[in-house]
């Protein structure tokens, strides 16, 4: 319940600043952008900044099905979901000519649905799990916000850093072909 307040109230808001910072700022024109317009990277960096706090999300919700005992089917719907997100974009890509913002709102979206149903299923899996907005006990949240801190900049290093890191990094130093 605190951590999904933790997030809405603490980690949302801090990195709804740092995105406001980054669209205002001239950050994404040091990026050696050919294919996609500043206005689309800002958008697709808004995008990405709203999938980071649904994942981890999704995480607290993940760890509530698996005290259930739900450890297999959690893998099999995160990996259905993540093939559905391919698939998806691979067919937008062919069939429509999605560029990237439009694969960045499927990859979102997927993301989100993805959030419904495992809050669905925690729910069903565990009687005490409820989301209640109204709940804010503060002397938690100063207790857990440095674990929560670390929780999120794990989502951050793995999903932010190793995954898209290496391509940013490609871009600025060799061009969006190297990609």
């Amino acid at each position: 319940q605190m951590s999904i307040n933790l997030i809405v109230y603490v980690i949302a808001p801090l990195l709804l600043c740092f995105i406001i910072i980054v669209d205002l700022s001239p950050a994404l024109y040091f990026l050696k952008l050919t294919t996609i317009n500043h206005t689309d990277a800002a958008i697709i960096t808004d995008i990405v900044a709203a999938q980071f706090v649904l994942l981890t999300t999704r995480g607290i919700l993940i760890a509530i099905l698996y005290s259930a005992g739900s450890y297999g089917f959690v893998y099999y719907l995160l990996s259905g979901t993540k093939l559905c997100e391919l698939v998806g974009i691979s067919l937008g890509v062919v069939l429509f000519g999605f560029h990237p913002l439009q694969a960045a709102m499927v990859s979102a979206g997927i993301a989100c649905l993805e959030v419904v149903i495992i809050g669905f299923l925690a729910r069903r899996a565990s009687s005490w799990m409820r989301i209640n907005l109204r709940v804010f006990d503060l002397d938690w949240i100063a207790s857990q916000a440095r674990p929560a801190f670390g929780f999120a900049l794990g989502n951050l290093a793995t999903q932010g850093i190793l995954i898209q890191g290496a391509r940013v990094l490609l871009n600025v130093t060799l061009g969006g072909g190297a990609v």
